[in-house]
């Protein structure tokens, strides 16, 4: 979680992100998790173009990454504004320049009035990034479970997964 502080930022034209630079990301982040997501087109054209989303992408030379979120009024008084970070896509980026993606979509978050941003930790992407961008950990706990509907065996050990949380 980070609380986030309005600011004024010159607005400049917003890169945009394509289909092709999603999937291309998408898929070089999986590498190393025992289970990954597989985007069809349509998805990532309506994770691209979803209402209240928000979306990032970086690229330092030949490494690239990408995040998404969405925005949501939370359930008080002053319908507070809050992005919730959905999609970690490192792809290639490492260190300082996963940093600077990380306040990327802070930034634009904050630009369309969000006041805090959440980001659930489930194991499947380096939160060290979001940590030295000023995110801080609470106390809420989310548990899921693994159903393979193939008749496969789930694969052993599963360290951490993806999920997309509704």
């Amino acid at each position: 979680m980070r609380l986030l502080q309005p600011k004024f930022v010159a607005s400049r034209a917003e890169e945009q992100t394509s289909t092709e630079e999603f999937q291309r990301i998408a898929t070089r982040s999986g590498d190393d998790a025992p289970l990954m997501r597989m985007w069809t087109a349509e998805e990532i054209q309506w994770e691209l173009h979803r209402h209240g989303g928000v979306v990032a992408s970086h690229r330092s030379g030949l490494t690239e990454g990408l995040l998404t979120g969405y925005l949501m009024q939370a359930a008080n008084p002053q319908k507070t504004k809050c992005l919730l970070l959905e999609d970690v896509l490192w792809g290639t980026l490492e260190g300082e320049e996963r940093v600077t993606l990380v306040e990327k979509i802070v930034a634009r978050a904050t630009q369309a009035g969000a006041r805090v941003a959440l980001l659930p930790c489930l194991g499947y992407a380096d939160v060290a990034p979001f940590r030295a961008a000023r995110f801080r950990s609470s106390p809420r706990t989310l548990h899921c479970y693994l159903t393979i509907f193939t008749g496969e065996p789930a694969p052993k050990p599963v360290s951490s997964m993806y999920l997309d949380v509704i």
